[in-house]
């Protein structure tokens, strides 16, 4: 395959996925005469390489726009739970969860706000929304506090 067709590849499976990123998102590819399969509504992400790559907010820090819900792993070893939530998103605010070994933690915030999450013993994750379009908001993630 073509580096310019790999490209555009990746840029029609990040087109219906329910997200955007200026990291490279794995791409799936489909036999030809088979028809695509339809995208799926949440933020997911598979390993591209041996390195255990998962996507663009593995290490916590990204911004990328989503719609609810939307699944987006993060560093278990680093965080404290492998992954947030994004459970919900609204024309003003954002919801997000995050799950780990006896923890439950939700946080919810609206444009100009930030929202941490953290274990108390791990390092701790903040979302900041940056803007709202319809039912997709464009969120930054970030390790550490405000």
């Amino acid at each position: 395959m073509s580096a310019a067709a790999l490209t555009l590849g990746l840029a029609l499976t990040a087109c219906g996925a329910g997200y955007s990123s200026s990291e490279p998102i794995p791409a799936t590819t489909t036999p030809t005469g088979t028809a695509p399969a339809p995208a799926p509504s949440t933020v997911s992400f598979q390993a591209v390489d041996e390195s255990g790559y998962f996507g663009p907010c593995f290490d916590g820090s990204c911004t990328l726009t989503v719609t609810a819900p939307a699944t987006i792993p993060v560093d278990a070893a680093v965080f404290g739970f492998p992954e947030v939530i994004v459970s919900e998103v609204t024309s003003d605010s954002v919801t997000w969860e995050a799950y780990g070994p006896g923890t439950t933690l939700r946080g919810t915030t609206g444009a100009g706000g930030t929202t941490t999450l953290s274990t108390g013993s791990s390092t701790p994750i903040t979302m900041r929304p940056l803007s709202f379009d319809d039912d997709a908001a464009t969120i930054e993630l970030f390790p550490g506090r405000p």
